[in-house]
C-alpha cells in the first residue's frame, strides 16, 4: 500500500507543475517558484482540495515553506474537513 505522503506529494506538485508551466519537487520553497502569486497559489490550494475532496486549514497551508510540507498538510488525516 502506498504511503499517503508520498502519494500526497506526488500529487501536490503535479498540481502546482500544472498551474505554474514549470517542473515543482518536493523540496522547492513556495515562495521561490517561479511566477508563483497569490491568486496563482490560491488557484493550486482550491485544485489541492478538489483533487482530495477536503478543506484545508487556512493557518496550516500558510505554514508551510515548501511543497513537500504542504504535502505533509494534506496526508494528514486532521489537516482539513473532508467534503
Amino acid at each position: 500500500m502506498p504511503n499517503p505522503t508520498e502519494t500526497a506529494g506526488a500529487a501536490v506538485c503535479d498540481l502546482f507543475a500544472q498551474e505554474l508551466k514549470t517542473p515543482v519537487q518536493l523540496d522547492d520553497v513556495i515562495e521561490e517558484l517561479p511566477n508563483i502569486e497569490s491568486v496563482r497559489f490560491m488557484r493550486i490550494l482550491t485544485r489541492i482540495e478538489d483533487h482530495f475532496e477536503i478543506e484545508l486549514d487556512d493557518e496550516a497551508v500558510f505554514g508551510a515553506a515548501t511543497v513537500g510540507e504542504l504535502a505533509q498538510i494534506v496526508a494528514q488525516p486532521s489537516s482539513g474537513t473532508h467534503v
